[in-house]
């Protein structure tokens, strides 16, 4: 994956932790219900897309925000939606979901920078780990039965 741009995770080191939103744009409905009660579990405001289109016709994400985003969209592809997040005036930060192989990953991501890249089958532990490695407080008290905002 060398080939890939990664955001430093100095870069987001200044978002102390909260998004304001974590947008899923995920057109299987089983996967794109599945990470919204997985992040809403963990007290994170979820906004759903099955598609880019629908993300382009709502209010754009910012800077504060996480967009993860299935690669392989109908329509417009993640790809295209993710060069239209890094055109905003303060792009949010991105990961990709994806079950292809590494090359197709590479060559769709060849030309964009992402957070991270999460491979499908997705883990919740794997997309948690994820969210931290990025800034988020992801903290294990709402395992625990413990409240509050993440």
């Amino acid at each position: 994956m060398s080939q890939m741009n990664f955001v430093a995770s100095a870069a987001v080191a200044g978002f102390q932790g909260l998004p304001m939103a974590i947008h899923v744009i995920e057109d299987d409905a089983g996967v794109n219900e599945s990470l919204a009660l997985l992040l809403a579990h963990f007290n994170f405001d979820v906004i759903r897309h099955r598609n880019a289109e629908s993300l382009f016709r709502g209010k754009p994400p910012g800077a504060g925000d996480i967009v993860l985003v299935d690669l392989k969209l109908p329509g417009v592809s993640g790809a295209e939606a993710i060069r239209w997040l890094q055109s905003l005036k303060n792009p949010p930060r991105v990961v990709v979901i994806s079950g292809q192989s590494q090359n197709v990953i590479r060559t769709e991501l060849a030309d964009v920078e992402v957070a991270g890249v999460l491979r499908k089958p997705l883990d919740q532990e794997v997309i948690l780990d994820e969210l931290r490695r990025i800034g988020c407080d992801v903290q294990s008290a709402a395992v625990d039965g413990r409240s509050g905002r993440h």
